[in-house]
């Protein structure tokens, strides 16, 4: 019944997280693919098929993950805050099990839409509400903000955002255009220029399809 709300990838798997639904308390649930030909013991397996599946908490919205392969964790931005104690938090997964780990509060003044992870430089980049402005910031491996990119609340082709991901110098997303006849497109920031360079459109190649929404990307590897 759920929604795939967002995507990450491991050095083994790729990893969705549907959302069940964002009235309820029912857990979300997360699933792990292959996306090699063996697994992590070497074992062969079929690629994309699905590995593993665990639904043991309420992840509100799910609107974004990033994979930190020094911790060994998923972190996951709620976009929302039905319980009002997750304000401005992230939650931790561990990126094995798939179980939940805690949270981390970044902030009391927003709530985060999307979050990546910058390997090359071990820190998170994230996109706040619209009550922070849509601002980019970026964050140490601790979670504290060490940089505020600015707002970008006029730069989306819709009227929102989705998740990021970080390739590089570039924060790259998705705006929200559902229901706007516009069409879907990507967004690409240069982090040192602090500007939008590039709002190419997307062409699914769709069929019969009245309306769609990207939710989630991810970089599986550098580039790509």
């Amino acid at each position: 019944k759920g929604i795939v709300q967002s995507v990450c990838a491991t050095e083994h798997y790729i990893i969705t997280l549907e959302n069940y639904a964002d009235d309820s308390d029912e857990p979300d649930v997360v699933k792990a693919y292959y996306r090699n030909d063996v697994d992590e013991n070497g074992n062969p397996v079929e690629p994309y098929t699905l590995a593993k599946r665990v639904a043991d908490t309420d992840y509100e919205h799910a609107n974004g993950m990033a994979y930190n392969p020094n911790t060994g964790e998923i972190a996951v931005a709620l976009y929302t805050r039905k319980d009002p104690e997750n304000r401005g938090c992230v939650f931790l997964m561990d990126a094995q099990t798939l179980e939940y780990k805690g949270k981390v509060q970044i902030s009391t003044d927003y709530n985060i839409l999307g979050i990546g992870y910058d390997n090359e430089n071990d820190r998170y980049i994230i996109q706040t509400d619209w009550e922070g402005g849509y601002s980019f910031k970026i964050l140490d491996s601790s979670f504290q903000v060490i940089e505020d990119l600015g707002e970008y609340a006029d730069t989306a082709k819709g009227d929102n955002f989705q998740d990021l991901c970080v390739s590089g110098d570039y924060i790259i997303n998705l705006p929200l255009t559902l229901n706007l006849g516009i069409g879907d497109f990507i967004h690409m920031y240069s982090i040192s220029r602090r500007e939008m360079v590039s709002d190419a459109p997307l062409d699914f190649h769709f069929e019969n399809v009245v309306f769609d929404e990207p939710e989630s990307i991810c970089e599986l590897e550098p580039g790509v």
